[in-house]
């Protein structure tokens, strides 16, 4: 997976797609974005009312688990 992040959103992308879900959640274990059945090349999540910090990102994909730590600053 590839993550790109600036100012406004967070794009997540795989050559061969994402087939699964993305959750994101904040260091206090609250859901900022979650969606599911996603079935595209790509994903951009607007992520400008997001407080600067650390946020995990798990991505379900093609029954693989995924995840990420994503600092977002501003």
């Amino acid at each position: 997976f590839k993550l790109l992040q600036n100012s406004q959103s967070i794009t997540i992308s795989h050559p061969n797609g994402i087939n699964g879900d993305i959750t994101i959640i904040d260091i206090s274990g609250k859901i900022l974005f979650q969606k599911s059945n996603i079935n595209d090349s790509s994903i951009n999540i607007k992520s400008r009312n997001f407080a600067s910090g650390t946020y995990f990102i798990t991505i379900q994909n093609n029954n693989q688990r995924t995840f990420f730590k994503q600092i977002v600053k501003h």
